[in-house]
């Protein structure tokens, strides 16, 4: 009986500290829009999320226009390994705050080098989804942040082609995204 006891005793324990290494090596993948972090640039507060991977390289993923991060939690899993992962909303969009100025895909570029030099990030990869990808774009043209690769997915560079889309982003108001969203 004692060594029934014994062995029941020792399998608790046993699940109980597997439970809590598990429950403590845990990582987060996929972003939740709980755990992120706000940093003021010009006249917004630009939110972004980490998932942190020491030792590994950067990715930078930039969503869609009129999307967020966790538009990314589908394909986070395939990344969150091998890199150290930061997913930030652009400009009013997701928890980040518009600001009072136009919305524009320049204005969207100062946001995230602001970001990227104030965590102090070297040689990032990128991946950008739509706007996500003209802003990938442009912070490579502009070679003011350390960028390795991008990779961009409906994303154009030709100016002419971001024109029209330019001139719509410049016109939305905090209120007209407001509507939108209701």
């Amino acid at each position: 009986m004692r060594k029934v006891v014994s062995t029941i005793i020792s399998a608790v324990f046993t699940f109980a500290f597997t439970l809590i290494a598990i429950t403590t090596d845990a990582q987060i993948t996929e972003f939740n829009h709980k755990t992120g972090k706000y940093l003021e640039v010009d006249d917004a507060n630009i939110y972004y999320e980490e998932i942190e991977n020491v030792g590994k390289p950067t990715l930078l993923m930039l969503h869609s226009g009129f999307g967020n991060i966790e538009d990314f939690n589908s394909i986070l899993h395939i990344f969150t390994g091998d890199y150290h992962i930061i997913g930030i909303d652009s400009r009013g969009h997701g928890k980040s705050t518009l600001g009072t100025g136009k919305l524009t895909y320049r204005r969207l570029q100062l946001d995230v080098e602001a970001v990227v030099n104030r965590l102090h990030l070297k040689n990032i990869d990128i991946i950008g989804y739509s706007d996500g990808g003209v802003i990938a774009y442009r912070l490579a043209a502009a070679d003011k942040i350390s960028i390795r690769k991008i990779v961009t997915i409906g994303g154009t560079w030709s100016l002419s082609d971001a024109g029209p889309a330019e001139n719509l982003m410049a016109e939305t108001t905090p209120e007209d995204c407001r509507n939108y969203f209701k």
